[in-house]
């Protein structure tokens, strides 16, 4: 049996790793939904060359720079 500030570390561990997780996770998803809401809107007819966005390093750097304060 576990003491309680073992208990206490294993739950601060682990919320820490869940926030870490979030802060990594939500730019990548939401830099992929923005690339399929593009893709749709465009048609079935795609043309390269006016897509805003081409990968997701390249919407998430868009995103800082339009999207930041």
């Amino acid at each position: 049996m576990e003491s309680k500030e073992g208990n206490f570390k294993q739950f601060l561990g682990a919320g820490t790793a869940a926030c870490i997780a979030d802060l990594i996770t939500f730019p990548l998803d939401t830099g992929k939904v923005w690339l399929q809401i593009q893709g749709e809107s465009q048609g079935p007819v795609r043309v390269t060359a006016s897509a805003q966005y081409r990968d997701v390093l390249g919407t998430i750097l868009i995103m800082v720079r339009t999207e930041s304060p």
